[in-house]
């Protein structure tokens, strides 16, 4: 069975959903993850959890993925795991268990994979009004290309190969002007890669995950 490491995105707004997300850990017995916030500085906060140097608002959260997967691949996360499962911190687990995780396994079969891929253009405004006025996206439409996208809201996969593409990244500073929608640029960045999405159904119509379980 595939070796999977557990991404959660939180951030210090939210950040007493870090008590919520390792207690989450600890029912369903997840494995091994880390949880992971933007700040001034990189640091640990406690144990599992990391403040990356990097923007920690909405409009930055380009950012912070590029972040995210340059530190994993830099700290060599990749030479022990095969794949990484990217979660948001509002997600939760209606259940979980080795014979869920197999499936999950078996179905994880080319380096980036969704359980929601999309391949029309989204909403190019759809950022407008929840950006700050400091924000370069400020009352500023998306006028960039679109690529078939793996909704991170849904959960998306990526394979140590993958991962390591963020290895020695260091044009960090640059995302915030042109990018907005983090997955669009997470899918972007691996189709210059030459790696697309692939859907996943691992588990059928059965209802795996809760989403958006703190509305």
């Amino acid at each position: 069975m595939k070796k999977i490491f557990k991404v959660f995105v939180c951030c210090h707004k939210y950040i007493y959903r870090v008590k919520e997300i390792k207690a989450r850990v600890n029912k369903w017995n997840l494995g091994d993850y880390l949880i992971f916030v933007g700040g001034e500085e990189e640091k640990q906060l406690e144990e599992n959890v990391i403040q990356l140097k990097c923007r920690d608002l909405y409009e930055d959260l380009p950012e912070k993925m590029f972040a995210i997967y340059g530190y994993l691949a830099d700290k060599g996360y990749a030479n022990n795991y095969d794949f990484f499962w990217k979660i948001d911190d509002d997600i939760d687990f209606n259940i979980w268990n080795r014979g869920r995780e197999k499936q999950l396994s078996n179905c994880l079969l080319g380096d980036y994979c969704g359980l929601k891929v999309l391949t029309k253009p989204g909403k190019r405004g759809w950022h407008i009004k929840r950006v700050r006025e400091d924000s370069p996206w400020y009352n500023k439409r998306y006028n960039g290309r679109y690529v078939p996208w793996a909704d991170g809201g849904s959960t998306y996969f990526l394979s140590s190969k993958a991962l390591n593409k963020w290895k020695n990244f260091y044009e960090l500073s640059d995302i915030r002007y042109h990018d907005i929608y983090e997955d669009l640029a997470v899918a972007k960045f691996l189709n210059k890669c030459q790696i697309p999405p692939l859907q996943i159904n691992p588990w059928n119509t059965d209802p795996i995950l809760r989403f958006n379980i703190n509305k």
